[in-house]
C-alpha cells in the first residue's frame, strides 16, 4: 500500500521538456553525469517504528512534488494550505531551491529511490546553465534586470551538492568548480584586519571587490554570503587542503564572531538589529532559525578545520540556545524536550519552525560524533517528536482545514494545481505546539487569534530538514575496523547489522549482525541509570554479560549472524504543562494547559489535540505488542561522512 501512494503522488510531477522561461547566464549544453546509486536491496520486516529511510522516500517526493516542470523544474516555495483551493509562488532567486539539490542526492543515498529521476537531471542541465564565466552561479534572469548571483544560501548549498557529487562518481570537475567558486568569492570580500564580509549578498557579472563598503551587522551579516558559505569553505579545505579556502573561511569566522553584533563572547544569541524605522516594533527579536543556521555551518566548519578552540564556542553558544528556549519565561523543559524551538526567542512566541529545530539537531549531531559533547539523548527525543511530526504524510486534511480564508485564483508565478498532494513528503514551516498548520486559536466554535503567521510551508524547511535526515541517518551507528557502535535507537540497514528500534512500544533493540565484530556497543538512553542490572542482553538468545562504558553497554565480540537484543526500562509518563501562558491564557479566558504523555522520550499524545494538522495522533504507540510491517530496505555501497 505505501509503495502505491509513493507511485502516485509521483506521478504528480511529470517529467516534461525544459521550457524557455527566463534566460540563463549561459546557453551551453549539460556535460555532468547523473551518478549510479549501488548497494543491495532486500524486503524486511521491521517494527512498525521510527524509520529514516522510509521518511526519506517520502522526502524525495517532498523536494521533487512542488516544482514547475514547465520552468526547468524551478521550486514553489510558498505554500498556502489555507487558500481556497491551496495555492504555491514560485520562487524569484533560485535560492531556496539550490537546498533542494543539495539533499536530493543525499536522500537517494539513503534509500536508493529513483523516483522522479528525472528532476535530478533537469538539475544537472540548469546548473550548467547557471554557471558565470567566473565560475559563479547567476540566477535566471526573468525581467529586464541584469544576471546577479544567487545569494550566499543558494551558492553554500550548491558547493555543498557539488561535493556530494564528487563523493559519489569521484569526478574532479566537480571540485574545480568549487575551487573557482572559493577564488571567486575570496576576490570580492572585503578585507580589515584579521576578518572579512561581503558588503551585500548578490553580485552583478564582473563585479569588483569594495574595500570601503559598509560591513552590514546583525542578521543582514550572517544571512548573506558571509554567514551561508563558511560550512562548504571548511568541507572542501577537509577534502582538498586547499589554503585559500581555510584563509577565506578563518577571516569569516572572525567577522561572525567579533564584528557582525550577531553573537556574544561567551556564545549569546543577539539581537537580528533591525532598522526600527523599516521594522517597528522589533528592536528584541532574536530569530532562531538564522542564529541556528550560522551555528551549525560554524560547528561544522571548527570540525572540519581542527579549529578546537570555535568547536568549544560553538558548544557555548548550542548550550546557550536550549538553555534560552522558551514558551514561558523560565520554563523551557517541555518545549525543549520535544524539540520545539521558537521561531524567535521572544517571551510567549507560539510557533517553532522547523528549520531551528533541524539545525539544533545538525549542531547535536555533529558535536556528538567530534567527542565535544554528549547529545544523543537530546538529539533523538527531538528527532522522535517535533522534526519528524512536522514532515506530511497525507493530504486529505487540507480539505478539511476550517479556517478564515483568501479565495483568489492564481496570479503570476503562482499555482493551484494538486498543491496539497505535491507537498507530502515537505515539512511543516509553522507548527504550534500541537497542530503543524493551525487555522487558529479557537473559544468554542468561535476563533479569536491566529498566533503567527502559520499558512503552511516555506521550503526552506524542506531543503534544511531534509539535509538533516541524512545527518541523523548517517549517525544512527558508526563503525570502526571491527568495532561497531549504535548511538541513536533507530532502526536502520547496514554493511555491518540492522538495527531493529521496538521503542516505544517496548524498551527493546536488535541487532542482526552481517559481519564478525570485536566489540558491540550500545547507547542506553538517559532515563535509565548507568549499571542498571534492569538492562538485559542476549545473544542468540543466551545471556551476555556486558561491560558499562558511561551511557553505553558493551557487549564484547559477535560472530557473523548473530542475533543481539538489548532490553531495558520505557516508562510512561503524563504531564501537565502550561506551553504558552499570557498572553494567549487571557484571549481565551483562563490558564491553559496541556496533557503530553510520553513513552519513554516519544511524545505518544498532546491535549487539547491540534485542529488544522493535529500533531501526535499516536495511541496505538501505548501498546506493549509491536506492529510490524515488511519494507524494501536498501544497503549503499558506500555512506558520505557529511
Amino acid at each position: 500500500m505505501r509503495q502505491t501512494l509513493l507511485l502516485l503522488l509521483a506521478a504528480w510531477c511529470p517529467a516534461s521538456p525544459l521550457c524557455a522561461q527566463g534566460e540563463f547566464i549561459n546557453p551551453g549544453g549539460c556535460t555532468a553525469q547523473l551518478p549510479a546509486y549501488i548497494g543491495e536491496r532486500y524486503e524486511d520486516l521491521v517494527p512498525d517504528t521510527l524509520d529514516l529511510a522510509e521518511s526519506a522516500k517520502l522526502a524525495i517526493l517532498g523536494l521533487t512534488g512542488p516544482l514547475d516542470p514547465r520552468d526547468d523544474y524551478s521550486l514553489y516555495w510558498l505554500v498556502n494550505f489555507h487558500n481556497r483551493p491551496a495555492i504555491m509562488k514560485k520562487e524569484e532567486y533560485d535560492n531556496l531551491g539550490a537546498k533542494f539539490r543539495e539533499s536530493l542526492p543525499l536522500l537517494r543515498l539513503i534509500t536508493g529511490s529513483d523516483i522522479n529521476a528525472h528532476v535530478d537531471a533537469a538539475w544537472l542541465s540548469t546548473l550548467d546553465r547557471m554557471t558565470g564565466p567566473d565560475g559563479l552561479l547567476y540566477a535566471k534572469k526573468r525581467d529586464e534586470r541584469p544576471f546577479f548571483t544567487l545569494g550566499g544560501c543558494g551558492t553554500g548549498r550548491i558547493m555543498g551538492a557539488m561535493m556530494v557529487y564528487h563523493a559519489l562518481d569521484g569526478n574532479p570537475d566537480w571540485l574545480e568548480r568549487v575551487r573557482r567558486m572559493v577564488d571567486r568569492y575570496a576576490a570580492l570580500a572585503t578585507y580589515k584586519e584579521d576578518y572579512a564580509y561581503f558588503p551585500r549578498g548578490n553580485f552583478l557579472v564582473g563585479a569588483a571587490a569594495e574595500p570601503e563598503a559598509p560591513m552590514p551587522i546583525g542578521i543582514w551579516a550572517v544571512d548573506g554570503v558571509a554567514g551561508r558559505i563558511v560550512q562548504p569553505l571548511g568541507q572542501y579545505y577537509a577534502l582538498t587542503h586547499y589554503e585559500p579556502a581555510k584563509e577565506l573561511g578563518d577571516r569569516l569566522v572572525n567577522y561572525l564572531l567579533h564584528h557582525a553584533e550577531f553573537y556574544g563572547p561567551e556564545g549569546q544569541w543577539l539581537t537580528d538589529k533591525l532598522d526600527p524605522a523599516q521594522y517597528p516594533g522589533r528592536e528584541h527579536d532574536v530569530h532562531f532559525g538564522t542564529h541556528s543556521h550560522t551555528l551549525l555551518y560554524m560547528t561544522d566548519y571548527a570540525i572540519h578545520t581542527g579549529n578546537q578552540a570555535l568547536v568549544e564556542y560553538c558548544r557555548k553558544s548550542f548550550d546557550w540556545a536550549i538553555d534560552r528556549n522558551s514558551t514561558i519565561p523560565g520554563q523551557c523543559d517541555t518545549a525543549t524536550r520535544i524539540g520545539f524551538f521558537l521561531e524567535y526567542l521572544n517571551p510567549y512566541y507560539p510557533t517553532a519552525e522547523i528549520c531551528g529545530c533541524a539545525d539544533m539537531i545538525a549542531i547535536g549531531i555533529k558535536l556528538s560524533a567530534a567527542g565535544a559533547g554528549d547529545y544523543w539523548d537530546e538529539v533523538e527525543g527531538w528527532v522522535r517528536n517535533h522534526f519528524i511530526t512536522c514532515q506530511l504524510t497525507s493530504a486529505d486534511w487540507v480539505a478539511r482545514l476550517r479556517s478564515p480564508h483568501w479565495p483568489r485564483p492564481p496570479q503570476a508565478g503562482e499555482t493551484d494545481e494538486r498543491v496539497a498532494d505535491r507537498n507530502v513528503g515537505a515539512f511543516l514551516s509553522w507548527p504550534v505546539a500541537n497542530d503543524g498548520c493551525p487555522p487558529g486559536l479557537m473559544q468554542g466554535d468561535n476563533m479569536v487569534v491566529n498566533p503567527g503567521v502559520s499558512i503552511g510551508i516555506m521550503h526552506c524547511c524542506t531543503g534544511n530538514a531534509t539535509r538533516t535526515l541524512y545527518y541523523v541517518w548517517q549517525q544512527i551507528l558508526e563503525a570502526d575496523g571491527q568495532r561497531l557502535t549504535v548511538n541513536l535507537l533507530l532502526n536502520r540497514a547496514s554493511p555491518w547489522a540492522d538495527v531493529y528500534s521496538y521503542i516505544p512500544y517496548q524498551g527493546r533493540v536488535e541487532l542482526r549482525i552481517k559481519q564478525p565484530l570485536e566489540e558491540v556497543t550500545v547507547r542506553i538512553p538517559h532515563w535509565v541509570t548507568p549499571g542498571s542490572d534492569a538492562v538485559h542482553c542476549t545473544v542468540d538468545a543466551a545471556a551476555r554479560d556486558m561491560r558499562w562504558a558511561g551511557r553505553y553497554v558493551c557487549v564484547g565480540a559477535v560472530a557473523e549472524g548473530a542475533r543481539i537484543d538489548v532490553t531495558f526500562p520505557l516508562p510512561e509518563e503524563t504531564l501537565q504543562r502550561r506551553i504558552y501562558g499570557e498572553p494567549l491564557e487571557t484571549i481565551l479566558g483562563g490558564v491553559v494547559y496541556d496533557t503530553l504523555i510520553f513513552r519513554g522520550d516519544t511524545l505518544v499524545r498532546i491535549d487539547p489535540p491540534g485542529r488544522g494538522y493535529p500533531l501526535y495522533l499516536r495511541e496505538h504507540y501505548r501498546q506493549d505488542e509491536p506492529r510490524f510491517r515488511k519494507v524494501q530496505r536498501f544497503v549503499p555501497d558506500r555512506v558520505i561522512a557529511y
